[in-house]
């Protein structure tokens, strides 16, 4: 499973209390997030800018060469299969693969770690049955962000994913358990799930009642050629007879082979285009070589200058010789390097110290010959020198800081610096620095948001270490003192990053947002929660888990608002349009039935007024609407005071029409009357519990 337990390691409650409590959890007040779009915290749509800013960052790194090669910027689930199927070459066993989940179901997949078994499972999910192929990737988590599979959010014809090739050692049982009753709920909702499972746990399908198909390894030479294609690089049959190129392409496994084709393109847009495929493969595969050239130029130049500035050209590689050579000085000062006891005019100048590096100033901008060897000085840093990975991140933190540094070039940086967090195993290094940032005023948090954006959206995908960014998301969004600033990006990231592949996380780490003491980020955590409801399943969830919350012990404000929120009256009675839940399914109208209960049993008169108005007016400007308002009546649970409520509103609301509208309102306000006068007592108590 991509996801381990957190039941293993999950943080207690009372530390995330304390936490929670610390004084500087919020450093100003609200301010603004003015970034590169001049964007105020109190705008709803802030967090939309600024997830379209870190995605199109995202995407321009990825395309330049400026991300790890092994990572794809696609959020879209849609579009992540839309985008394999482009580059999916068929491996043996596919075919028996497709043959049993023809139908509604469960598969499992498994196979040698590296032979395309996780490509293998999403294309099956994609090219099984008919109709719809969204997608979702399991685990879904619930509130305490604890692992679980929820079978009441499983949706029919739903594409399901549960990757636990990475597991080690046996399943727990209770695993297994709860594994048995989300395949059988599959069956039951007519969805589709596929399974991966690593060779030693094949035994897990027979546990299942199930067998699994074992995926073999395709054909590395189709597999190259496919990938090189979506990047509109074309292939002949001789361009790749090269020796080092086939033992690549016999041996390595399918994500390095994905590799080395966006190596291919990185090469490609160095060399901007000229030299031909041959030019361009043969520097990709230079790629050890490199590694191996910037361990013996550290072996040989053992100046702290010397690499100070190699290191400085490699993180800030593109950026300006005055960044490159401020980082240079910086990370000395940082490192406590003894200073330079002569005078400045007894070192060499700037170019002539960056050519000793194998660097060089090209149109305004300090270079190296290959991308690659850029790349081989930043894994070689971080990997040799483990003892200086908090000087490394607090260099970084004090440079990016700089006024004199370009936006991109900042960005860049910082999505170098997470590429190597990411590398190494220590994705906290990042998460520590967001922090940090965040707790600075506007005035210097604010030109960092983009990128911390970008930085945190790349690690929220990884396939290694996503799921710790999620539960650090979970974390910060309990605090309701965070940061605004953090808060706002984080509204982003759930809504853009989080939402799309497992949106039950999503829901929940924006609701927690929408109880920040910050009524602009309540209003923003509200309006992506309304924007993501345009979605008919999320809108389900959303109505299921606002109901949960009114009807439990401890209701707040917001969740009352959340209610009306989801509980849209034109979509609910516009039909099968769009999967939005309707007032004609049983379900959906109890749930509505018990939250209109609490509602007019809780909220002062001016609160329940503006919401029940929204109903009568959807009812007063269509015919056929009138489960509306016995909804409305039932929730009175043949109650006066509640009654009296209903009547007062629809009296004020009548009172309240211009002429044009008075004979609509009166029907409306007639036709409710009459509904609560007739509440029939099992429509009143429907999936109601108070």
């Amino acid at each position: 499973m991509t996801e381990p337990d957190p039941l293993v390691d999950e943080v207690p409650e009372e530390a995330l209390d304390d936490w929670a409590d610390e004084p500087g959890g919020q450093t100003g007040g609200v301010g603004s997030v003015r970034g590169n779009h001049n964007i105020s915290v109190t705008d709803p749509q802030g967090s939309v800018f600024i997830m379209k800013e870190a995605l199109f960052l995202l995407e321009s790194a990825a395309g330049d060469g400026d991300l790890d090669a092994t990572w794809s910027p696609r959020l879209v689930p849609e579009d992540i299969l839309t985008g394999l199927a482009k580059r999916f070459v068929i491996p043996s066993g596919y075919g028996d693969l497709l043959a049993r989940l023809r139908d509604p179901g469960t598969v499992v997949v498994s196979g040698a770690p590296g032979s395309g078994r996780r490509s293998a499972a999403l294309m099956v999910l994609k090219d099984s049955g008919e109709g719809t192929t969204r997608f979702r990737e399991l685990p879904d988590d619930d509130v305490d962000g604890q692992f679980v599979l929820d079978v009441s959010v499983i949706e029919p014809g739903e594409r399901l994913l549960l990757d636990m090739s990475a597991e080690v050692g046996p399943l727990p049982q209770r695993l297994l358990t709860n594994l048995r009753a989300y395949r059988a709920a599959v069956a039951d909702r007519r969805a589709y799930l596929a399974i991966v499972l690593p060779p030693e746990q094949e035994q897990v399908a027979a546990e299942l009642g199930s067998e699994a198909t074992i995926i073999g390894r395709p054909d590395g030479v189709e597999v190259f050629r496919q990938h090189l294609a979506g990047f509109g690089i074309v292939v002949t049959g001789s361009e790749l007879r090269n020796e080092a190129l086939q033992t690549h392409l016999t041996r390595d496994p399918m994500r390095d082979i994905a590799a080395l084709a966006r190596r291919v393109q990185r090469e490609r847009s160095t060399a901007a285009g000229q030299g031909g495929l041959v030019a361009w493969l043969t520097a990709a595969l230079e790629t050890d070589t490199y590694l191996d050239d910037a361990a013996r130029f550290m072996r040989d130049n053992a100046d702290g200058r010397v690499r100070a500035l190699l290191l400085a050209s490699a993180v800030f590689e593109h950026a300006t010789p005055e960044v490159v050579e401020s980082a240079a000085a910086r990370f000395l000062e940082v490192t406590k390097y003894p200073p330079h006891e002569g005078h400045r005019l007894d070192l060499p100048d700037l170019a002539e110290a960056l050519a000793r590096v194998h660097a060089r100033i090209d149109g305004g901008q300090v270079r190296f010959d290959s991308v690659a060897y850029a790349d081989a000085v930043r894994t070689h840093f971080w990997r040799t020198f483990p003892d200086l990975r908090d000087d490394l991140r607090q260099w970084l933190d004090r440079t990016v800081r700089s006024g004199a540094m370009a936006p991109t070039s900042r960005s860049l940086a910082v999505l170098r610096y997470t590429d190597q967090c990411l590398r190494i195993g220590h994705p906290e290094d990042l998460w520590t620095l967001v922090e940090q940032w965040a707790a600075h005023p506007p005035s210097t948090s604010d030109k960092l948001l983009d990128v911390a954006g970008a930085a945190l959206a790349r690690c929220l995908l990884d396939e290694r270490y996503g799921w710790r960014f999620r539960r650090r998301v979970y974390r910060w969004v309990r605090n309701r003192q965070l940061w605004p600033s953090l808060a706002v990006l984080l509204i982003g990231l759930c809504e853009s990053v989080i939402a799309p592949a497992r949106p039950h996380q999503g829901l929940v780490r924006l609701r927690h947002l929408t109880r920040h003491v910050d009524s602009a980020i309540v209003t923003a955590a509200r309006a992506a929660l309304a924007r993501l409801c345009g979605d008919g399943r999320f809108a389900r969830r959303m109505l299921t888990r606002t109901h949960d919350d009114l009807t439990g012990d401890h209701p707040r404000d917001v969740d009352y608002v959340l209610f009306t929120d989801v509980a849209d009256p034109v979509r609910l009675t516009a039909g099968e349009l769009d999967g939005f839940p309707r007032v004609t399914e049983r379900v959906v109208r109890g749930m509505l039935v018990g939250g209109w209960a609490v509602w007019l049993a809780n909220r002062p008169y001016d609160d329940t007024a503006v919401a029940v108005t929204r109903w009568l007016d959807a009812h007063a400007e269509a015919p056929g609407r009138d489960t509306l308002l016995e909804i409305l009546a039932a929730a009175t649970r043949r109650r006066s005071p509640r009654r009296a409520v209903l009547y007062a509103v629809s009296r004020d609301w009548v009172a309240a029409a211009p002429p044009e509208q008075r004979q609509a309102r009166l029907h409306t306000a007639a036709v409710l009357r009459q509904a609560c006068a007739e509440v029939p007592q099992p429509f009143a108590t429907q999936g109601v519990s108070h």
